[in-house]
């Protein structure tokens, strides 16, 4: 009695101590979602200074435009008009990568369909680096050095017949970890600008003029110490930090392109310090649809059996599951009837029928009355019909006496009934 409720006791504690577990690690995801620092800076999932839930939260209480974050590749967004994708945060040293030519098709295609991409840099300042793809902190290109020529190999190249040297499988610009050739452009030439850093690492950003006439913008406190140069005609300066443009648009086809070399005038900080509204609402257009995007940041939707149970409605499934899980568990673990006071006789077990009757007769037959009830049950049901009647009271007198013992004296009982079964196979009595 006393195990089994130490070990209920001791279940109970466990599921207790599962339970306070899960449940502070439920609520320290919570809260760590809840501000949203676990997101890059620039996120619109982030709810701290550093985020842009404000913008678009803000977005969203307009009741104006269908405000939604973007969760899958870029470059995946199926053509459409009528929609502003914001994509703030981007590292300055991404953008002067090339591309797969892929990539570059499927976001030029959208933009030329009518789409308006805003494109915003991370804020970063000028700083010398000696390594040379440190991209925390941008070195200016003019300033780049050379790269460093590697020493010829002293071992001879294979040779053909005719003693030229084989051209290689892959294209010259290819990467080496690049099993197979892919075509890649070049963002900063197909779109007619670059990227370059002052040494000044902020200033206050003045709205260009024909962008004061039309717009009526007024100044900006600018984080960056990076502007564009090298502009194609398309481009229209909208900002400019001592002469240098900092923000500029260009249309693409039946959209627009936006480019802005910084991102801090969308997060929450400049939203609740220095707001701008006008530049907002001048970045958002008249478009009636506002996206997000968050995979740049490495946010993704990935396919997966949580995905698919929240994408269904399964919460509750898998919930009622959990808990028939948890039950047959403890349902395994003990039992629910309570255990008999009695002690168990040793040697009887209760598993089978056979094991059962002989307990039962254990427990209600005398050992001096067993031979006795034997052959009371004998002449119940053995005797009828297999002897005569004469010969049937001669059996069960020599029987009675047999049972009853010499003297008076019950005979053992295994012996005993051992002596009836031998003289009864071998007809004694007759």
């Amino acid at each position: 009695m006393r195990d089994d409720t130490a070990k209920r006791l001791s279940l109970f504690l466990l599921i207790l101590i599962l339970f306070g577990f899960f449940f502070g690690v439920i609520r320290v995801f919570t809260l760590r979602f809840q501000t949203g620092d676990i997101y890059p800076p620039y996120s619109s999932f982030r709810s701290d200074p550093l985020g842009c839930r404000g913008l678009y939260d803000a977005l969203i209480h307009t009741g104006a435009v269908d405000v939604r974050r973007n969760v899958t590749p870029l470059h995946r967004l199926a053509p459409q008009t009528d929609i502003t994708v914001f994509v703030p945060g981007v590292n300055a040293a991404d953008m002067s990568q090339s591309v797969p030519q892929s990539w570059f098709d499927a976001v030029d295609t959208l933009v030329k369909s009518g789409a308006r991409l805003v494109i915003g840099y991370a804020p970063s300042r000028f700083e010398a680096s000696p390594e040379k793809n440190d991209i925390r902190t941008p070195v200016k290109p003019s300033e780049k050095k050379a790269p460093v020529k590697k020493a010829k190999n002293t071992t001879e190249k294979p040779t053909d017949k005719k003693g030229k040297h084989p051209e290689p499988e892959t294209a010259p610009d290819t990467p080496d970890d690049e099993p197979y050739p892919v075509k890649r452009v070049d963002l900063y030439k197909a779109w007619g600008f670059a990227h370059d850093f002052a040494e000044k690492a902020e200033g206050t950003a003045r709205p260009a003029a024909n962008a004061l006439k039309t717009l009526k913008l007024h100044d900006q406190t600018w984080h960056s110490s990076g502007f564009f140069t090298g502009l194609a005609k398309a481009w229209k300066p909208v900002y400019t930090v001592n002469g240098r443009v900092v923000l500029m648009e260009r249309p693409l086809g039946r959209g627009s392109l936006v480019m802005a070399s910084d991102s801090f005038f969308m997060s929450n900080e400049a939203l609740k310090n220095e707001p701008n509204p006008i530049l907002l609402a001048y970045l958002a257009g008249k478009s009636r649809t506002i996206l997000f995007d968050e995979s740049h940041f490495g946010i993704r939707t990935e396919p997966g059996i949580t995905g698919l149970v929240r994408h269904f409605g399964l919460q509750g499934f898998a919930a009622s599951v959990a808990l028939f899980c948890l039950l047959y568990l403890w349902k395994n673990s003990g039992s629910f009837i309570p255990p008999r006071d009695e002690e168990e006789v040793p040697g009887v077990s209760a598993r089978d029928q056979i094991s059962g009757l002989a307990g039962l007769y254990e427990k209600n037959i005398r050992d001096k009355d067993l031979l006795t009830v034997c052959v009371a049950e004998w002449e119940k049901t053995a005797a009828a019909g297999r002897y005569t009647s004469k010969d049937s009271g001669d059996i069960r007198n020599a029987l009675r006496a047999l049972a009853a013992g010499n003297d008076g004296a019950p005979p053992d009982p295994v012996s005993g009934f051992r002596d009836i079964k031998r003289r009864l196979s071998e007809k004694e009595f007759l």
